[in-house]
């Protein structure tokens, strides 16, 4: 008797390059400069081993749509099921690396977009990074050290605030607590050459 057939897998890294991009910039007079970034993702064919080599991955719309169906009626599991089949849906699709990544045509996805309300609607496509490129919301001023080369980095403001968000009391949303990579850092520790400090220090 022949073994059963079994569910093969392979992972797979689709070739991706992401670059960020300062944008809006505008330097001001005291020293500091405000931006915002860009992020730009991009399929790299060139870097893969196949570019046209087709990949197996669960149907990411039909399976949310199926988790989410469980709060319905029967009646509403029995149409839902009746309107599947006719539309020849199934729970794995094949699509190429890049489709899946930025975006495929699904037709859960195309009438969702037909029927839903305006600020319900999802991508027109499906895909797992669609919607990651472009130009991000937070707003950073940092100082360029044309003043001072000792603030060169640090944060002056962010959205337009003078301390981080992310803490609800100082030290820790001391706003240079932070240069322009880390803002989850709690509390600047000042340190001189030659010098440490412990936690007890502080």
């Amino acid at each position: 008797m022949a073994p059963p057939s079994s569910l093969r897998q392979q992972a797979l890294d689709p070739p991706l390059k992401e670059d960020m991009e300062k944008v809006n910039i505008k330097f001001h007079d005291n020293g500091t400069v405000t931006f915002q970034h860009k992020k730009i993702l991009e399929f790299v064919p060139e870097l893969s081993a196949d570019k046209n080599v087709k990949v197996t991955v669960p149907n990411i719309p039909l399976l949310t749509l199926s988790t989410q169906s469980i709060k319905f009626s029967r009646f509403f599991h029995f149409m839902l099921s009746m309107a599947l089949r006719a539309m020849k849906l199934y729970p794995f699709v094949t699509v190429t690396p890049e489709e899946l990544v930025f975006g495929y045509d699904d037709p859960l996805i195309t009438m969702a977009n037909t029927f839903l309300p305006k600020h319900r609607k999802p991508m027109k496509k499906m895909g797992l990074l669609i919607g990651r490129n472009g130009t991000l919301n937070e707003v950073s001023t940092i100082f360029t050290g044309h003043t001072n080369m000792k603030e060169f980095g640090l944060l002056d403001r962010l959205n337009g605030l003078d301390h981080l968000p992310y803490w609800s009391e100082p030290p820790c949303n001391n706003i240079r607590a932070s240069e322009g990579a880390s803002k989850f850092i709690c509390e600047a520790v000042g340190l001189e050459r030659g010098q440490t400090k412990s936690r007890e220090d502080k």
